[in-house]
């Protein structure tokens, strides 16, 4: 059971430095692709977009008050999400202090931090001894957990918290490893899991601390005063490209070179050691949902498509199955927006990763309450299960 002191209790509510009074989140419907890039040009923070023919074309924007009139006169087709940022956060920030209060509050409960994201990973190898394996990333703190012993099986990697605002992605992975480990370890003899709940370690931690929206890593920049780098913009395939950015204060900064963030080179290194042994990857974010595939840096589809799409249709199916909610799947480019040096267009396009994956979790926002955390859970479990019993003996 983990236990926390008041002291710490209290810092939560507290921790979120930055103030967002003057800020609101709205989704503008009709824009355009164009309109999407300037956005990212004028530092606008997108949280979440949306294009293709099935629906209007929508993305989520917060704006400070002295931009909101105009936007909301340029973009008649509009709707408030967030009318105040600071009270949903605060909101946010009292529900997770109200649930750490309570006699004995246990792990899917809450959002936790880095060090309770640990612990829980070693109670998990102490239950399991013979299943599990502890891990770091290549010269880091980041920490994972292989699940399974055969050592015929073929690997199935997972990652999750590439952005350190997502939340819900942390307790998602966790909720695959306990579940795994639990319900559905007789998928342990086909395949042996290496999943990482928090591959943006550093961001992960000052979002707790400090700016609760925060979504780079937090490395410094030459010739910048602006800190971070977008890590799911910094690996090779299709680096520099359309959806990135070469300023280090744009939220979708590419990095100065692909793999120049500590944890994609990190990372990369890890896979360099399983290369022609992973049968899928699968990268978690939050949110909207969406299950998608390369490419992501351009619009063409990729050789492998028939073969993804149809594997994306059993993921999707077996998500609607648990809550009723339709994941929209395809192309990341063609789903929601082109975005240059992203993970599974690296695993897929450098790493030869057949299937590789990006799955958006279901939400509305970036601090979904605590009750949200098991049906998301729950829901991308079961495609991860889903797609581990399509891919057996392949």
């Amino acid at each position: 059971m983990l236990k926390f002191s008041l002291l710490f209790i209290l810092g939560v509510t507290l921790c979120f430095a930055q103030n967002y009074n003057e800020y609101s989140v709205v989704k503008f419907y009709g824009v355009t692709g164009k309109d999407i890039q300037s956005f990212y040009e004028q530092n606008i923070d997108v949280w979440a977009q949306s294009r293709g023919s099935e629906e209007i074309t929508w993305a989520d924007l917060m704006l400070h008050a002295d931009q909101l009139d105009e936007f909301l006169r340029n973009y008649p087709n509009h709707k408030i999400v967030l009318d105040n940022v600071q009270t949903e956060l605060d909101r946010h920030a009292n529900e997770m202090a109200e649930i750490r209060n309570r006699t004995a509050p246990q792990f899917f409960d809450y959002f936790p931090t880095y060090p309770e994201v640990t612990a829980w990973l070693d109670e998990q190898h102490k239950k399991h001894p013979v299943l599990t394996r502890s891990f770091n990333l290549p010269s880091s703190n980041i920490r994972g957990i292989q699940l399974g012993n055969n050592p015929s099986a073929k690997f199935f990697y997972i990652h999750c918290t590439i952005h350190a605002r997502e939340w819900i992605t942390t307790t998602t992975c966790c909720w695959i490893i306990e579940h795994l480990l639990t319900t559905d370890v007789k998928l342990l003899d086909e395949f042996t899991f290496l999943i990482v709940p928090v591959l943006n370690v550093n961001g992960y931690t000052y979002s707790h601390q400090s700016t609760r929206l925060w979504r780079k890593n937090r490395q410094t920049n030459s010739r910048s005063t602006c800190i971070g780098t977008d890590l799911n913009r910094n690996y090779r395939v299709g680096f520099g490209g359309a959806g990135s950015s070469a300023d280090p204060c744009s939220d979708i900064f590419r990095g100065r070179t692909a793999f120049s963030g500590p944890e994609t080179a990190a990372e990369q290194a890890f896979l360099n050691g399983y290369r022609g042994k992973i049968a899928a990857y699968v990268d978690i974010h939050a949110y909207g949902g969406y299950f998608m595939c390369p490419w992501g840096y351009t619009t063409t589809l990729p050789h492998d498509y028939s073969t993804m799409n149809r594997l994306m249709q059993t993921a999707a199916s077996a998500i609607r199955a648990v809550n009723g909610r339709s994941y929209k799947i395809g192309t990341s480019a063609n789903a929601i927006y082109v975005a240059a040096g992203g993970s599974d267009d690296c695993a897929y396009g450098d790493g030869g990763i057949i299937p590789s994956f990006t799955v958006e979790a279901y939400g509305t926002s970036f601090t979904p309450p605590a009750s949200s955390i098991a049906p998301i859970g729950k829901e991308i479990h079961a495609s991860i299960v889903a797609l581990a019993n399509s891919l057996k003996g392949k």
